[in-house]
């Protein structure tokens, strides 16, 4: 059994809260990108004093609303720009070399 008065002693699975620095080091996420989304609302947290707290839940809404991490191709205006990028090269070496 655990030790309630104890903080590091309680699991953080059974923990009703966690700290930015647990909700960073639990999604692997850095704590600026973790205290950029509190400012920013898009991550609830509560106050109590001077502390600030996180709930288990509202940690797992705001990982649900982050965007997919794949995009195809075409979307991406840097690899377009990359892509085009490579076959204008391609067309002026073609150029330079006489054939």
């Amino acid at each position: 059994m655990n030790e309630f008065g104890q903080k590091g002693k309680v699991p953080l699975s059974e923990r009703l809260s966690v700290s930015p620095e647990e909700a960073s080091a639990l999604t692997g996420i850095g704590l600026t990108s973790i205290r950029e989304a509190i400012s920013s609302g898009d991550l609830r947290a509560k106050k109590h004093g001077r502390r600030t707290i996180i709930l288990p839940d509202d940690l797992r809404v705001w990982l649900k609303t982050l965007p997919d991490a794949r995009k195809p191709i075409e979307e991406s205006p840097a690899r377009r720009g990359f892509y085009f990028s490579a076959v204008l090269r391609s067309r002026l070496t073609v150029g330079r070399s006489g054939k």
